[in-house]
């Protein structure tokens, strides 16, 4: 089993741009926290109804597959709302396991041309 960081997952949402809402990562997320994090996600969704959710996962030093689960069912929630729900940056480990897992595409990950946080409307994302 890898060793777990002590630093607890944190989520800061914002909008950063009409239309656009990040939800910066930090520190851990697993089996453990992972409920708190989907009821973050789905808020910052179904509260703001953006038309992109950007997820910046750069300072996110360990992740599970528990959390992959509950990112690929914000997503769903997201298309359903017309919110579309990407990667827009993320660590290493985060990038290893969307890659281990072959869910990169779904989150549009990794972007391309940079890691900036995508702007509704601009290229390839959806206006809001």
């Amino acid at each position: 089993m890898l060793p777990r960081p002590e630093m607890p997952g944190r989520v800061l949402v914002s909008e950063t741009t009409p239309g656009t809402v990040t939800a910066r990562l930090s520190g851990a997320f697993d089996l453990a926290n992972a409920d708190r994090l989907d009821d973050t996600l789905r808020a910052a969704l179904h509260d703001q109804r953006p038309a992109v959710l950007a997820l910046d996962m750069t300072a996110v030093e360990f992740c599970d597959c528990a959390v992959v689960r509950i990112l690929l069912r914000v997503r769903a929630d997201g298309a359903l709302i017309g919110c579309r729900v990407v990667v827009a940056a993320a660590s290493p480990m985060v990038a290893w396991l969307l890659r281990l897992l072959d869910v990169e595409g779904p989150f549009d990950y990794p972007p391309t041309g940079s890691s900036r946080i995508p702007r509704a409307g601009s290229a390839g994302w959806p206006s809001g």
